[in-house]
């Protein structure tokens, strides 16, 4: 942004001005007012299974029901984190950064719909953190256990 915000301060903002209309435009083609009637977004429905099988291809798992299972699983494993953090008075900076920057980020993908795997690369590094953070908060809930459960399915998603 640093060469264009240079650009416009020479030049009395026009591309800085043109940004923030583009994003009113884009705000109420969120909530189905297309001002502009040839570029409309997907249904929610349809981003949904696009969304659920590009991760699908993500975490390689052979269907579509399994990628969404565990989609969820992570999603309740990381609120029971924020959760048990937050109780304890052990939410620090860094987490509630990630946790904003990564609700801000999916909000903004949902809210565009553009189906493309472009998109999807931004989010890559938030599904191996999250995916990170969750094997490592259910590895020290009981570590034998659940060490054992880690060593065994791992080795299957590796195998499909």
């Amino acid at each position: 942004m640093t060469p264009i915000l240079v650009y416009d301060f020479k030049n009395g903002f026009p591309q800085t001005l043109k940004f923030f209309a583009w994003m009113i435009l884009e705000m109420f083609g969120v909530f189905g007012i297309n001002i502009f009637p040839k570029y409309s977004h997907q249904s929610i429905s349809s981003f949904s299974l696009y969304f659920l099988n590009e991760f699908r291809e993500t975490i390689f798992a052979p269907s579509i029901y399994i990628s969404s299972l565990v989609l969820l699983v992570i999603v309740l494993i990381n609120l029971l984190l924020i959760f048990k953090l937050y109780t304890k008075n052990k939410l620090k900076q860094n987490y509630i950064v990630f946790y904003f920057s990564t609700v801000v980020l999916i909000a903004g993908f949902f809210s565009q719909r553009a189906e493309s795997s472009a998109y999807m690369t931004m989010i890559f590094a938030y599904i191996i953190i999250f995916a990170a953070l969750s094997v490592n908060y259910l590895t020290k809930l009981n570590k034998i256990i659940f060490t054992l459960i880690l060593v065994i399915i791992f080795p299957i998603l590796n195998s499909n």
